[in-house]
């Protein structure tokens, strides 16, 4: 039998890509009692950056939104491999947290952000996707990379499910 969560991303036509791993000194995932916390991750798709550079005005927000559903999707993929890929386990996006690298003019960063927020809510469902979230305009971020986002995720003893 499929897993709730894995027919959800079947439909959508996604696909978990491989965790990002760092060579920096901090781990992808951290599970401390029922919470899972997911470092930020970027629009990465196997070791290249597809989105750099600076969200320029609210005109021009498509490039950022495609960054934010990577970025999105990277999260899902950390959650994944920290779960041992159980997503089920997955009871509530608690919260997430996004830095959109951006010019002055962009006055409004949780619009590029609503496409991870959105994402969240496709893949978990809206009792467990919804969430809290804070968007915020960077001067810069690492590698130049258009916008970086990570996560709280409440999850279930495996028992519990």
């Amino acid at each position: 039998m499929s897993s709730r969560v894995a027919q959800r991303m079947a439909e959508l036509g996604l696909t978990l890509p491989a965790p990002y791993k760092s060579s920096a000194n901090y781990v992808g995932a951290v599970l401390a009692g029922s919470f899972l916390h997911i470092s930020g991750q970027g629009p990465i798709r196997g070791n290249e950056i597809t989105h750099r550079g600076k969200v320029p005005d609210d005109q021009d927000l498509e490039a950022a939104r495609d960054a934010a559903r990577i970025s999105a999707l990277n999260i899902v993929a950390q959650a994944s491999a920290a779960l041992g890929g159980d997503l089920d386990r997955v009871a509530r996006v608690v919260k997430l947290f996004a830095l959109v690298n951006c010019t002055t003019e962009l006055n409004r960063p949780s619009r590029a952000i609503d496409a991870a927020s959105q994402l969240m809510l496709d893949v978990f469902g809206t009792e467990i996707g919804a969430h809290p979230r804070v968007a915020i305009a960077a001067q810069s971020l690492p590698f130049g990379i258009t916008c970086e986002i990570d996560a709280v995720f409440q999850v279930r003893e495996k028992a519990d499910i």
